[in-house]
């Protein structure tokens, strides 16, 4: 008997933007593989997130092959996977295919806050398995589509204020302390010139 897919992130960082930012581009990136612009039954359909604050959770709704589906994002969890993390942020969907993909997608945007869990939808036990997704930098969110250029600061503060899972500046950002410093002391524009270079990996040291 099949029951709802669940997953969590082992992490103390309840910040609600930067984490549900990270989700939405993962569901719409695999929607998005899928898209037709031009299909006027709209079978597929990309994030609108709607926040519940006195919850706790956010509601990620979006449409997959005609199906309207509901992705839940449950912050005020902490203690609820007590064997494994005091910390956690939890997702929660219903069962079938559609619901195991999309929670994988988001469980691999959230290994940057920390190690993640997934108990697929047709499991018959409680336990939940840890996912070895790897955890990306910045830089390679970018490539992936889980992240874009100009949210550079924001992953500088996140990490700054160790919100992100522990590493290094090059494991966690993608370059150095050095060129981190360079970064914050250029203008926007320049900025983003910079990140957008390594991004696209042009073999060139723009910073």
């Amino acid at each position: 008997m099949s029951r709802s897919a669940v997953g969590f992130v082992a992490t103390s960082n309840k910040d609600v933007f930067f984490v549900v930012s990270l989700i939405e581009r993962a569901i719409n990136k695999v929607v998005s593989a899928r898209f037709n612009p031009f299909d006027a039954d709209r079978r597929f359909a990309f994030v609108q997130a709607h926040v519940n604050a006195d919850s706790g959770f956010v509601q990620m709704h979006f449409t997959h092959e005609g199906k309207r589906l509901v992705m839940f994002v449950f912050f005020d969890t902490d203690g609820d996977r007590r064997g494994l993390t005091p910390h956690s942020i939890n997702l929660n969907m219903g069962s079938g295919p559609e619901a195991n993909l999309y929670i994988d997608a988001a469980l691999q945007a959230l290994a940057v806050l920390g190690p993640v869990f997934f108990r697929p939808d047709d499991s018959a036990s409680e336990r939940f398995d840890e996912i070895l997704h790897p955890r990306m930098s910045f830089i390679e969110s970018c490539r992936q589509g889980l992240a874009v250029s100009s949210s550079v600061l924001k992953w500088v503060a996140q990490y700054r204020s160790a919100k992100l899972r522990v590493g290094s500046t090059e494991q966690v950002l993608g370059f150095d302390d050095q060129k981190l410093e360079r970064l914050l002391a250029m203008g926007p524009l320049d900025r983003f010139s910079c990140i957008t270079t390594l991004v696209e990996d042009m073999g060139v040291d723009a910073i």
